[in-house]
């Protein structure tokens, strides 16, 4: 499954079990607990098949905000934003709609909207802008809703806002749902690039206590050296340049990994070699 639709995943994960037609919502989030376990491999097929059946349920489901919410989320997963958007805009149009379940349906759309602005060759930065800003504009209206402070840290990291990105993704570790190894990984690459790093070494060892795969992921590893070198750990930037290398040898080359080298270079006023 790709990386962006894991994320769409994982914020659904975060969203509150609502309910606006009573108890049906857990009933039905049971249904799709038992629909989604299969569909793991992330195909257009798989999700085909896991809007088929779940549209299957919209008897039973509809009106819950659970239903609404994972319908659109499928047709977000298979590029159908025009049809997830149709989904949710008319919900997102009632007045009356309690803060939580709006809170609920602005955050799918956010992500219809990031998928489509992702899904060109290039990404659209100007349409990602716009996003952001009205992230940013949600979190101030529904201050308590986590998934808002992960989203706008998430996308301010890739528009490389690193010191913007540092605030939702603090609050977002402080949500009791908000202690993952992605929330620290993320810091500590925020963190390392807007030169804070003694704080990007301390989320680094958060990210590795809940995480130690997470030594494969390029970004955070390079953060990682950069605090190493900065702080005059030389020989542990060193062992985290030679690690990346040594996981991934075609890197050597790569411009990012030599901007890198550079950079640590520098900070550990050419002490690095």
């Amino acid at each position: 499954m790709h990386t962006r639709s894991l994320l769409i995943l994982a914020v659904l994960v975060l969203i509150p079990q609502l309910s606006i037609a009573g108890e049906s919502a857990e009933w039905c989030d049971q249904q799709w607990d038992r629909l989604s376990a299969g569909q793991g491999g992330g195909s257009g097929q798989d999700y085909n098949k896991l809007l088929a059946e779940w549209q299957k349920l919209e008897a039973k489901c509809k009106g819950t905000g659970l239903y609404e919410a994972r319908l659109a989320t499928v047709h977000v997963l298979l590029g159908q934003y025009a049809k997830a958007r149709d989904v949710l805009d008319p919900i997102l149009r009632n007045d009356k709609l309690p803060g939580h379940y709006r809170a609920m349906m602005e955050m799918v759309r956010l992500n219809a909207d990031s998928r489509e602005a992702h899904a060109r060759t290039e990404p659209d930065r100007k349409q990602l802008e716009i996003i952001e800003k009205r992230a940013a504009r949600l979190i101030e209206q529904h201050p308590d809703y986590s998934p808002f402070y992960l989203f706008l840290g998430n996308l301010r990291l890739e528009l490389g806002d690193y010191r913007g990105a540092i605030g939702p993704l603090e609050k977002m570790s402080q949500f009791e749902d908000g202690n993952r190894w992605d929330v620290y990984r993320n810091l500590t690459i925020a963190y390392a690039n807007a030169g804070d790093y003694k704080a990007a070494l301390r989320s680094a060892d958060r990210t590795y206590a809940l995480n130690r795969t997470v030594s494969s992921h390029e970004e955070f590893m390079y953060a990682c050296a950069i605090a190493y070198a900065a702080t005059g750990s030389i020989d542990a930037a060193k062992d985290t340049l030679t690690l990346i290398l040594n996981k991934k040898p075609q890197l050597k080359n790569d411009s990012r990994f030599q901007q890198t080298v550079q950079k640590a270079k520098q900070l550990s006023g050419d002490k690095l070699k």
